[in-house]
């Protein structure tokens, strides 16, 4: 049985805080299936950057850690929402660890990279 391809999309990830020793670059370009969802680009990630990084944004059930926010193209993800979102090409997502008694993130604190 022959299938088409599946079509792969770039998105641009941003990791903050304490996860940036997971990044040497300030983006993470990640290829990803198009018509992923933000859980299975989470589910990559994690799979490329080892068991550590999965432990520090998911609990042991799979789910997002309540101490993490994403932000979707501007747009905050609320935790339960992750499995129904879609992620598109170009699209950008920063992860951000909540540090409580530390310095709040604005939802725009972080810039695009430039193609």
């Amino acid at each position: 049985m022959d299938s088409e391809p599946q079509s792969v999309i770039v998105v641009h990830v941003k990791l903050l805080g304490f996860l940036k020793r997971w990044c040497n670059q300030p983006w993470l370009d990640v290829e990803i299936t198009a018509g992923a969802t933000v859980r299975d680009l989470l589910d990559l990630l994690a799979d490329r950057l080892g068991p550590e990084f999965r432990q520090a944004i998911l609990d042991r059930n799979g789910d997002l850690h309540g101490g993490v926010e994403l932000i979707l193209d501007g747009q905050e993800i609320a935790p339960r929402r992750i499995s129904g979102i879609q992620v598109y090409a170009e699209s950008k997502l920063a992860i951000i660890p909540i540090i409580v008694g530390g310095q709040s993130i604005a939802r725009d604190s972080f810039v695009a990279p430039r193609h």
